[in-house]
């Protein structure tokens, strides 16, 4: 199962209320997480979360969890989507291999090099979890502004 390395200070910075250490580490187990590792006193918590659970797989994911769980914002969260222009091309020797392909853009989202670390981590547990070591699937997560579409297998 994976396990997830967080810091106490980032899980209250992302769930935006200051939620007692003691809380915390009483709650996350009933979102589905073990925790793993945390020594009184300190700001580290390794958590152990299900496979059923990638959602919970970021920092991010666990403080969406936590704050939905504990009445800050609860319900689904909802986010605007619409059309995009940007085209990404398949080809039929690449479909063999992947058959499926989903992409987004994303728009108005500052990332520091926390967001980055996080999402990077993000995508290297979902590649090892759900996409079993990349055999049934591959992310790939790039900065719009320094690629340009259409987007196409390399020859």
């Amino acid at each position: 199962m994976p396990v997830m390395n967080t810091s106490y200070k980032d899980l209250v910075r992302l769930v935006g209320h200051d939620v007692p250490m003691d809380t915390m580490l009483e709650q996350i187990p009933l979102l589905g997480g073990v925790i793993d590792e945390h020594e009184e006193g300190s700001d580290a918590i390794a958590i152990e979360f299900f496979p059923n659970r990638p959602d919970m797989y970021s920092a991010e994911g666990i403080a969406r969890g936590l704050k939905a769980f504990l009445g800050y914002e609860p319900g689904l969260k909802k986010y605007d989507i619409g059309k995009s222009d940007v085209k990404a091309i398949v080809t039929d020797e690449v479909k063999k291999i992947r058959p499926y392909f989903v992409g987004c853009v994303v728009k108005g989202v500052s990332i520091d090099d926390q967001a980055l670390k996080s999402i990077m981590e993000l995508q290297e547990k979902l590649h090892t979890t759900l996409g079993r070591k990349r055999t049934k699937l591959a992310i790939g997560v790039h900065d719009l502004d320094k690629v340009k579409p259409p987007f196409r297998p390399r020859p």
